[in-house]
């Protein structure tokens, strides 16, 4: 029998997990990369949840997530990439200073870390749960996601299949409602934990 050595906190196997993830994924070479700039500068190794998907690693987790990064008032980077099995993907290139991370997926709220602070090297930020139902893309989970969710209810729309399973079902209803009159971009903390 294994011994609970988390300390009473429910995040800590699950951070734990994400973490042996990542650092399988760095040796094995796993990681979705976006060359930005010099090979000398700081990299930003990040990771996303996206509700409604089996555990990780699995194919659902790879997704098409935008990325901007603002280093001060000026955005340096604006990326389309597609996540990792694990939620993850790392920017190379990127110049240090204190920089603001906007990451969103097709159907998504957007979610918004401001004051990240990025040195030489490899820097490592959690961007936290990303929030399915933003059908439109107006920053805003409401009756014109659902109508747009409605009209393609029982296909293989990939638009309102909020899961990545292959299909628009009540699965894919149960995270709309769940993020029914939230609006965006989502401002993480810090706290956040995987």
């Amino acid at each position: 029998m294994r011994r609970d050595t988390s300390g009473g906190r429910p995040w800590a196997a699950a951070r734990a997990a994400l973490w042996l993830c990542l650092l399988a994924a760095c040796a094995t070479g796993g990681l979705a990369r976006a060359q930005v700039g010099p090979a000398d500068s700081a990299s930003l190794h990040l990771t996303v949840s996206l509700p409604g998907r089996p555990p990780a690693p699995a194919p659902e987790w790879e997704t098409l997530l935008y990325v901007t990064v603002e280093l001060g008032e000026t955005e340096i980077m604006t990326q389309t990439l597609t996540c990792d099995q694990v939620g993850a993907w790392t920017l190379e290139g990127l110049s240090s200073g204190s920089a603001a991370i906007r990451v969103r997926g097709a159907n998504t709220l957007t979610n918004l870390r401001e004051g990240l602070a990025l040195s030489p090297g490899l820097n490592l930020a959690y961007m936290g749960r990303l929030r399915a139902g933003d059908l439109n893309q107006d920053e805003a989970v409401d009756v014109v996601d659902f109508s747009l969710f409605r009209a393609r209810f029982a296909t293989a729309d990939p638009l309102a299949d909020l899961d990545n399973s292959g299909w628009v079902d009540i699965a894919d209803f149960a995270l709309l409602r769940t993020s029914f009159g939230l609006r965006g971009p989502v401002r993480l903390t810090g706290d956040e934990r995987p």
